[in-house]
């Protein structure tokens, strides 16, 4: 058998070379994944959950996926370095045939026993923005989008639930019941596709004299069901159970009445556990300025649960029942497992103080600053010098990177949207943009930038040459980018 060693040099040297896209487009300039890396804030978490044989836990955060052994080890950062779509992860899937699936903000990826594939509009998803995602019973795949719901089959995603009104509305939240059936947490309704492949409407009419219209509110944001496989839902104005007839809600008023109930309306997250109790969580709402924390109840058996408590934030995005008993709780700060007496938690892993880079400045000695929306960090051969910063610096020098006009126009692009361009000492002209990314001009030709292959984040804020070959890109949300050029040259 041919040994393939004297081909390994081939796919660095291929990727390193401006390739050219579909006809109407620019062509492309791809850096590969060895001459990036990718600095961000991970402190926020949105979701947390264990791997399908317990051994691993993964956090999804606003700066990549984070890997931890199950005592809550370290273990490694994915980013757009490694092939994830985007930073910005929203939600977990671990699905059966042993694939991880990621929802993002642009766009869904998997991964196997192989590298990391996206799935975007190109793959027939609905809009890049990924809010959920689940798997019925067979082992089917479910995305909930920015424009509705689409449904995986073979390699492509395809629309799914466009027969009504509310075929195309956001879809926040995907519940796979135990009776084979979905529900759906939509920004206008609830939907329900039954086992028997029938479809069910909920939306709040307070003139119809029908019970089943009388939902808590249409401004749904997650769903659950519990041991009797009853829906319940968080609402921006409340929580509600339906028990196949009517609704029942419970609101936060209930508590200046003399009884006992949640700590806010805005239910952003819930989940029913295997014991009976519910667990919900108020996200980044605010009483009183600070944020409000855990709650669970059963019946009129109500406890709230704050950082004392042994979750990280009071600043809860995501709770998940665990498998058998305890739920996985993701906060404004990491997250934690609470099963029992037991306390685990998953500190975040972040190079900055958060993913909204404001300038990038190279200092006389080499060092790079990069500063964010609330804080800085510093970077030599782009190593980290020191932790992110989380309050605000002293004033930072503006950049020297000339902003560009914005009458500024490039052949076969229609709405550019120019930001900030960098004449390099090599030659080549960077120009940032605010939704098309990050552009290259090499002699009198533009190239669109990708990296690894994949789209590069679409707002720009920022540029700066660290050294000949070496560029810094500040991103409006996805942290900093460090593109070293010089192994290809």
């Amino acid at each position: 058998m041919r040994s393939a060693r004297p081909l390994e040099w081939l796919l660095p040297a291929l990727l390193s070379v401006p390739l050219w896209a579909s006809a109407g487009d620019l062509p492309v300039f791809n850096v590969p994944v060895a001459q990036a890396r990718c600095y961000t804030s991970s402190d926020r978490f949105a979701d947390l959950c264990p791997s399908a044989d317990g051994a691993l836990v993964y956090a999804a955060t606003d700066g990549g996926l984070l890997e931890y052994a199950s005592d809550g080890t370290f273990r490694m950062k994915y980013t757009r370095r490694d092939g994830l779509c985007g930073h910005g992860v929203r939600e977990i899937l671990p699905a059966r045939d042993g694939r991880l699936w990621l929802a993002t903000t642009a766009g869904a990826c998997a991964r196997g026993a192989g590298p990391w594939v996206s799935y975007t509009r190109q793959q027939g998803l609905g809009d890049d923005c990924v809010y959920a995602m689940a798997e019925d019973r067979k082992g089917v795949v479910y995305a909930g989008t920015e424009r509705g719901i689409n449904r995986l089959r073979g390699t492509r995603f395809e629309t799914f639930d466009d027969t009504h009104e509310f075929g195309r509305k956001p879809t926040y939240g995907i519940h796979s019941a135990r009776d084979g059936s979905l529900w759906f947490a939509k920004a206008a309704c609830l939907t329900h596709y039954t086992a028997d492949h029938r479809w069910e409407t909920f939306q709040r009419d307070p003139f119809d004299p029908d019970k089943r219209s009388r939902m808590t509110s249409n401004s749904l944001l997650c769903v659950d069901t519990d041991e009797q496989g009853q829906p319940w839902i968080g609402t921006a104005v409340g929580m509600g159970r339906f028990d196949g007839h009517a609704w029942t809600s419970i609101f936060y008023t209930e508590r200046f009445f003399g009884g006992r109930g949640p700590l806010d309306n805005r239910i952003v997250t819930l989940a029913c556990d295997a014991t009976g109790f519910i667990w919900i969580g108020y996200g980044d709402a605010r009483s009183f300025d600070r944020a409000l924390g855990l709650t669970r109840f059963r019946g009129d058996d109500w406890r709230h649960f704050r950082v004392g408590d042994g979750i990280p934030s009071d600043e809860v995005h995501r709770v998940r029942a665990g498998a058998t008993a305890g739920v996985w709780v993701a906060t404004g700060r990491g997250g934690a497992c609470l099963d029992g007496t037991r306390r685990l938690c998953y500190r975040p892993v972040s190079e900055l103080a958060d993913n909204h880079v404001a300038a990038v400045r190279r200092e006389s000695d080499g060092r790079v600053v990069v500063q964010t929306t609330t804080g800085t960090a510093m970077f030599r051969g782009g190593e980290p010098m020191n932790e992110a910063v989380s309050t605000k610096s002293a004033a930072f020098a503006a950049s020297n990177i000339p902003v560009v006009d914005p009458a500024l126009r490039i052949s076969g692009i229609r709405d550019l949207a120019p930001r900030v361009m960098l004449r390099a000492g090599d030659g080549r002209v960077w120009l940032g943009t605010r939704d098309e990314g990050l552009l290259c001009r090499e002699g009198a030709r533009w190239h669109r930038v990708l990296l690894n292959g994949q789209a590069f984040p679409r707002e720009i804020t920022c540029l700066c040459e660290e050294a000949l070959g070496v560029l810094w890109v500040g991103t409006a949300a996805e942290g900093a980018l460090r593109l070293d050029m010089t192994a290809a040259r």
